[in-house]
C-alpha cells in the first residue's frame, strides 16, 4: 500500500503539535504557522484540526 500526500487532507491539530515537539529545529518553526480549522473528531467533539505542507507530511511516514 502506498500512500500519497494530500495536501487538503485534515489532521488533528494537537496530534501534529506534539509529533513536532521532538522533530529536527527546521520542522518545529511550522508549529506556529498551522492554521487553526474547526472540526469534529470521531466521538463527535469539536476540535481543531490543520492541513500540514509535504515535508512535514514525511517526517510523519518516517522517510525525513
Amino acid at each position: 500500500m502506498k500512500e500519497q500526500y494530500h495536501g487538503d487532507r485534515l489532521y488533528p491539530k494537537s496530534y501534529i503539535i506534539s509529533i513536532l515537539k521532538n522533530a529536527p529545529k527546521e520542522l518545529r518553526s511550522y508549529i506556529p504557522k498551522l492554521q487553526d480549522i474547526a472540526c469534529e473528531n470521531d466521538k463527535g467533539q469539536k476540535t481543531f484540526c490543520t492541513r500540514i505542507p509535504e515535508n512535514i507530511y514525511v517526517y510523519l511516514t518516517g522517510r525525513y
